[in-house]
């Protein structure tokens, strides 16, 4: 399992004039994350709608991140794909695979 994945650059639209682009929307993501530790607001509409965004793709990310992990051989007729994959297993019928356990002891480590 890695520990990286890709996203879009996020990008605030109509950044200050005479700033190169790059630089201007690392300050407004430099400026987003010393406000949330600071228990303000994110920043304005732009600035939090491209946080949002920034959000949404690392989530989207993941979860395609982790629909390439295998899912058990041996799977429940009562759980979803979905289900498998994330490692939950039935209360009825618990999985006796090997190979979940192992790749639960590595997500661990």
């Amino acid at each position: 399992m890695s520990d990286s994945i890709q996203i879009p650059r996020p990008h605030v639209p109509y950044g200050p004039h005479g700033v190169p682009e790059m630089l201007a929307d690392a300050d407004y993501l430099d400026h987003a994350a010393r406000n949330i530790a600071g228990g303000y607001a994110v920043g304005g509409y732009n600035v939090t709608s491209t946080v949002i965004k920034l959000l949404h793709d690392a989530a989207t990310a993941l979860r395609e991140a982790s629909t390439d992990r295998e899912v058990c051989p041996q799977p429940c007729e009562h759980l979803s794909q979905h289900d498998a994959r994330e490692g939950r297993t039935c209360p009825e019928h618990p999985c006796t695979c090997t190979d979940r356990e192992n790749r639960a002891r590595e997500e661990q480590s």
